[in-house]
């Protein structure tokens, strides 16, 4: 693929995967005012709910920054929790990220990231989910309060991200690790494979 890729994210677990994978893509900052989109949805967000809602949100931060970057490849997510019926995104209080913590621990959880990838030169556009099943098998109060000292709660949905704390106590069921970490860099790669096809049929 010869069109530069932009990712729209400063999140930095995601732009350390794509440092991880040696990949030349450009990480920006995204425009989408994700407050406003929020609110008038429905809650509670069910399982399928969150399916939409994380594709709903990819897309409005995709676009938000397409007529910037013309002719280029510009990738989204956004990634959420549930896990016990609920729905959780990123804690706004240290209350809030410890209430996460506790129903995290030893609950089957699903991580939702919903990818939205759009060819700015033509709009043609995909949009896909990701999901990996874990569990954290021993999420204690001493790692709950080392994950909370040391794991930038309030940049991640469930006040957690992948490191030291969590990967002796992580057991994944299905899925890829780099999910976990906002970026599907897996299933990203092969999606892009479409857009190539679309240049040469086009």
């Amino acid at each position: 693929m010869l069109k530069n890729i932009y990712l729209a994210t400063t999140s930095l677990s995601r732009i350390n995967v794509v440092k991880s994978n040696n990949l030349k893509w450009n990480c920006v900052p995204n425009l989408f005012e994700e407050e406003n989109a929020k609110t008038n949805l429905k809650k509670p967000l069910s399982l399928q709910d969150s399916f939409d809602y994380t594709k709903m949100l990819s897309i409005g931060k995709a676009r938000s920054i397409e007529n910037y970057y013309k002719n280029s490849i510009i990738i989204a997510c956004d990634t959420v929790i549930f896990a016990n019926d609920k729905v959780l995104e990123k804690p706004k209080t240290r209350e809030e990220a410890f209430m996460m913590y506790d129903l995290l621990n030893g609950t089957l959880q699903s991580v939702i990231t919903g990818v939205s990838i759009i060819d700015s030169s033509n709009n043609h556009y995909k949009q896909f989910n990701v999901v990996t099943d874990l569990i954290f098998t021993d999420l204690n109060i001493e790692r709950q309060q080392k994950l909370f000292n040391d794991g930038e709660p309030y940049d991640h949905a469930g006040g957690y991200t992948l490191g030291v704390v969590l990967d002796p106590i992580t057991q994944i069921i299905n899925g890829e690790r780099e999910n976990i970490l906002g970026l599907p860099i897996k299933e990203i790669i092969k999606e892009l494979k479409y857009f190539d096809k679309k240049v040469n049929d086009d």
